[in-house]
């Protein structure tokens, strides 16, 4: 060991899992050095007490960080409670006597919050946490040394959205971990969900399209390519959706202008179909005589008769056929448009035209 000078903090950052190659780097030596160096009995007995206690820590500071989410969100509702509160206070009439609306106001007078009692620390965190701060950031722009310091004197509103920071820092360097040249980002995942090739994103992003298919294949890479595709499919079909209304009113507005004014739409004002009168109970004639009704006098008046029954053309039949020209159903010419919406949804576009 002629060139490493160990200390402790290479032996914690080790046992925190920090590559032996990022370690050789700083400390000047080969991976191989520190390699043989950590397989000392001595050192490995002192890198399993490291990480017992580098686990002890984080154990503590998992419990730490529960109790400050607590603590905003016993914050948040309480002023969500004195929010409610003050609006039920304003719907109240004011009364009149000076001494009943004194005791009214001082009832209104509510306990302050913690978001009412902003100190310079707060400030200076808040403005960290703005930046994208972390709780290491918080502490060392708030001077207050250490995480406890913190967690006793900074809002717990602004520790949590740095423990957000952090958790989002976390999530990126573990999803750039073994990329030496990919840099990951959201429109990558999101061009790949919807069908590009690896090789045309690996010449956009100045890699080989073996890293790709290796980044790709991770199990959150996965998850985050399954839901950018749900949600790619969701705005297809909401585009589809929008389309197949507008086609619909543009075919709608041309049947409407090629319609003659003679076929126009009867008025509202003008019942469509005039009632029927009640039909009429047969009666029987009063004497017990049967009454016969005769036939027509001979063949020829019989046929006048029948001619003088004008029958009314019946209506024209017409089809409801797709895109791909196969008939979905058939209907009457009246009734086409209420089919048309009907049945639409599920097979798409409908074309009218005779049976």
């Amino acid at each position: 060991m002629r060139r490493l000078e160990p200390d402790r903090e290479l032996l914690r950052r080790r046992a925190a899992g920090a590559s032996l190659r990022s370690l050789a780097a700083e400390y000047g030596v080969a991976h191989t050095t520190l390699g043989r160096y950590f397989a000392r009995p001595d050192v490995a007995r002192e890198l399993r007490e490291q990480a017992r206690a580098l686990r002890a820590e984080q154990r503590a500071a998992r419990r730490a960080e529960r109790q400050v989410r607590e603590q905003a969100q016993a914050q948040a509702a309480l002023a969500q409670k004195q929010a409610r509160q003050m609006a039920a206070y304003a719907q109240l009439p004011r009364r009149s006597d000076p001494r009943a609306a004194r005791l009214d106001e001082r009832d209104l007078r509510l306990p302050l919050l913690r978001a009412d009692l902003r100190s310079e620390c707060d400030r200076l965190a808040e403005r960290a946490v703005a930046a994208d701060g972390g709780l290491q950031t918080v502490i060392e722009a708030t001077g207050l040394r250490s995480r406890d310091n913190a967690f006793r004197l900074v809002d717990p509103a602004i520790l949590v959205r740095a423990f957000d920071n952090d958790a989002a820092a976390h999530a990126s360097l573990a999803a750039r971990k073994r990329l030496r040249r990919l840099v990951p980002d959201p429109e990558l995942v999101k061009r790949r969900a919807a069908g590009e090739p690896l090789r045309e994103l690996a010449r956009a992003y100045e890699t080989a399209h073996t890293t790709l298919s290796r980044y790709f294949r991770r199990p959150e890479v996965v998850k985050q390519l399954q839901q950018a595709a749900q949600l790619i499919r969701a705005e297809q079909r909401a585009a589809e959706t929008r389309q197949r209304a507008e086609q619909k009113a543009e075919r709608k507005a041309r049947r409407h202008a090629k319609r003659p004014p003679s076929e126009a739409s009867p008025r509202r004002d003008e019942p469509e179909h005039a009632e029927l009168p009640a039909p009429t109970a047969l009666r029987r004639p009063a004497s017990d005589a049967i009454v016969r009704l005769g036939r027509a006098g001979s063949h020829p008046d019989r046929r006048d008769e029948r001619d003088a029954h004008v029958t009314a053309n019946p209506e024209q039949r017409v089809r409801l056929v797709t895109e791909s020209g196969k008939t979905i159903a058939s209907t009457s010419e009246s009734n086409a448009e209420r089919l048309i919406a009907a049945l639409e949804p599920h097979h798409g576009p409908l074309t009218v035209l005779p049976a």
